[in-house]
């Protein structure tokens, strides 16, 4: 799988900056959709030119963006980390609640890329978290699905090669 990091981690940069210095301080409600649906409009744009344009064959017609997987972005474990802590959603009937598991193989699991995610998207923003969606089989297919959260300094991110 071909790393693309770069991209990937630009973008956030991007994304970052762009909120917490131009937007945030014309930030007052979230009733008001301006400045909200201005920035939501940027970050499409940024992911696109950023992202998307250095990906071969990256065409999302009809993909609802930060809302649906993009199935060829992987974030994958880097490679020292075979156990983790991580918060999956939709566990036993908890549908929008994040529940930490300890799940013992992660390098078993695909986690497919959403978006990057903060708490408190209105604030001053950081992103340490990936969301992702997890493709899981075997011992771990009760997670199959499922949104989870993984924290972004234990993440690297490939195109996947079969998407």
């Amino acid at each position: 799988m071909k790393n693309i990091d770069n991209c990937l981690f630009e973008y956030l940069e991007a994304k970052r900056h762009v909120w917490n210095t131009y937007f945030m301080k014309r930030f007052t409600s979230i009733k008001d959709c301006s400045p909200l649906d201005e920035y939501e409009e940027i970050d499409r744009l940024l992911f696109k030119t950023i992202v998307l344009s250095e990906i071969e064959d990256s065409d999302l017609k009809e993909w609802e963006f930060n809302q649906q997987p993009i199935n060829f972005i992987q974030a994958c474990f880097k490679k020292y980390i075979t156990a983790a802590r991580v918060m999956v959603s939709g566990l036993k009937g908890g549908a929008g609640k994040w529940q930490y598991v300890d799940v013992a193989d992660v390098k078993s699991i695909k986690f497919v890329f959403i978006e990057f995610f903060e708490w408190n998207k209105y604030g001053f923003v950081t992103y340490p978290y990936v969301r992702v969606r997890i493709e899981a089989k075997g011992n771990n297919a009760i997670y199959n699905g499922l949104d989870a959260l993984l924290d972004l300094k234990d993440i690297t991110f490939c195109l996947r090669t079969n998407k």
